[in-house]
């Protein structure tokens, strides 16, 4: 018996041991790059946060996020909207008791298009610990406040705090209205309360309706040229990509949306509001009636819907679905002839 505690004291001991080594090297560390000469530093082009040295970009902003996906025990992901084509490094840092400032454990590089959505998977985390997401490669601005807080699942814990949030219409809050996001941000960023693993969005994540319409006048505007020009309709259909993705660049950089956004896991379900309220039962936008333009509109609209809200959870190739989604409108015949062909029953 005398033995066994004994051992147990050793194990203790040494345990104490390590943690204060751990305390001292990350002590260190820090002193070593608050006191370190870097030559860039004097434009400020670097930028340290949380052990993380960030090369800063001064002509590359963040238009959205970082939103913070998928999150498991051991992996992340997390989404991002550039202004330019860039290479984005991320990092993530964990924080604890041993080492508040943090301390980088995993990083990943992804380059990020222009104006269009991307996803960053990190993977070999801790479970059930608290990290601080940055990024490297953006102007020093967008990297000092565009900062993503994630919590890993912990395996022994056998209990899931989630929030649940449905038909987000920001324009329809009237003066004096309680803000939603304000109360859920409250809740998410108060420390001393149970951490939330999981925020559920059941559709309506951003209101569409008037991006929506907006894209309806371009796409018919051109459809009814009679000089439209090889290689032109691909533009037509990016400049209207840009209105849909401009609604949710509006939705999700409202004040508290983006903190919550960036502060727990978010997993988004699709509804009709995400496309057009219900844009199913609308006869205008059946392919008797509205042809070539409705077609059009609703192939672009589901695909805004996966580069923001599916790629939360599922990193199936874009580019790969939409391609797919083409040669079957194209087999079919184009702008097709029936309502089996326009897609609405299905949002994928």
């Amino acid at each position: 018996m005398g033995a066994s505690e004994s051992d147990l004291s050793s194990v203790d001991t040494l345990r104490d041991q390590i943690s204060a080594l751990e305390t001292r090297l990350s002590g260190i560390s820090q002193q070593h790059q608050d006191f370190e000469v870097w030559p860039e530093a004097k434009d400020g082009r670097v930028l340290t946060i949380c052990g993380a040295r960030l090369q800063c970009r001064s002509d590359v902003s963040i238009l959205t996020g970082p939103v913070i996906g998928k999150v498991t025990s051991t992996t992340a992901l997390v989404l991002l909207e550039t202004s330019k084509t860039v290479d984005v490094t991320m990092y993530v840092s964990l924080v604890d008791l041993d080492v508040p400032n943090g301390r980088v454990i995993a990083s990943a590089k992804q380059r990020c298009e222009a104006r269009k959505p991307t996803t960053i998977s990190v993977s070999n985390l801790l479970p059930g610990e608290s990290y601080v997401v940055t990024f490297s490669g953006v102007s020093r601005e967008s990297a000092s406040t565009r900062i993503g807080q994630l919590r890993t699942f912990d395996l022994e814990d056998r209990s899931l705090r989630i929030l649940s949030v449905s038909c987000d219409s920001p324009d329809k809050v009237l003066s004096g209205e309680p803000n939603m996001w304000e109360t859920l941000s409250e809740r998410v960023l108060r420390k001393e309360l149970p951490p939330v693993d999981l925020m559920v969005h059941l559709g309506g994540q951003v209101s569409m309706k008037k991006a929506f319409e907006d894209s309806w006048v371009i796409l018919k505007r051109h459809s009814e040229r009679s000089d439209l020009v090889p290689g032109e309709w691909a533009s037509i259909e990016a400049e209207v990509l840009e209105r849909l993705r401009s609604a949710y660049r509006f939705s999700w950089n409202l004040p508290y949306t983006r903190e919550v956004l960036a502060s727990c896991s978010h997993i988004m379900v699709c509804s009709d509001r995400d496309v057009y309220p219900n844009f199913t039962l609308d006869m205008d936008l059946s392919t008797d009636i509205g042809g070539r333009v409705t077609t059009t509109l609703l192939r672009l609209a589901r695909r805004v819907y996966r580069e923001y809200q599916r790629a939360l959870w599922d990193r199936e190739d874009l580019e790969e679905l939409s391609g797919k989604e083409d040669e079957m409108v194209a087999k079919r015949g184009g702008a097709g002839q029936g309502r089996e062909e326009d897609g609405r029953d299905e949002i994928r």
